[in-house]
């Protein structure tokens, strides 16, 4: 028996296609709420860490942005490829960064976005002690401490 108060053509929760549809929802809910996400650190942690030089700094954004809105004074400046021809290179350059003394790195873009993305591409690339910066450079995390470090 059907409520009289479901729409006409809805399924009712009985109806085999309305339970797989549920079903399915359920299950792409569940795998976006275990979606992996990298460590990241907020500003005053990073100015902390750079101040300890224990941390390398990766400007991930493109040239034109980094030069346009400042970067961190000391950063790295290693664009993101957009697509992945340029990734080996990519990971091959942090890679040169890490060989030298293995210092943790922070990955720097505008708003936190794309350093996420590359963070898990070189988690499974195979390399660890990769951070992210909170909010990114544009973000509300960016406080007044690493504005003094920033350069245009």
């Amino acid at each position: 028996m059907i409520p009289s108060d479901m729409p006409p053509g809805m399924p009712y929760p009985t109806d085999r296609r309305g339970a797989t549809w549920l079903a399915a929802g359920l299950l792409l809910l569940a795998a976006c709420a275990g979606e992996r996400a990298p460590p990241g650190i907020d500003a005053m942690d990073a100015l902390e860490r750079i101040e300890q030089a224990g941390l390398v700094i990766v400007d991930i954004r493109a040239p034109q942005e980094a030069r346009e809105r400042g970067q961190i004074a000391g950063a790295h400046a290693i664009p993101y490829p957009t697509d992945d021809a340029g990734r080996e290179e990519f990971l091959g350059e942090i890679r040169r960064l890490r060989a030298g003394d293995g210092r943790p790195i922070l990955l720097v873009c505008r708003i936190g976005e794309t350093s996420k993305r590359a963070a898990l591409w070189l988690a499974d690339a195979g390399l660890d002690g990769v951070f992210t910066l909170t909010d990114g450079y544009e973000g509300n995390a960016i406080g007044p401490g690493l504005k003094l470090l920033t350069s245009r």
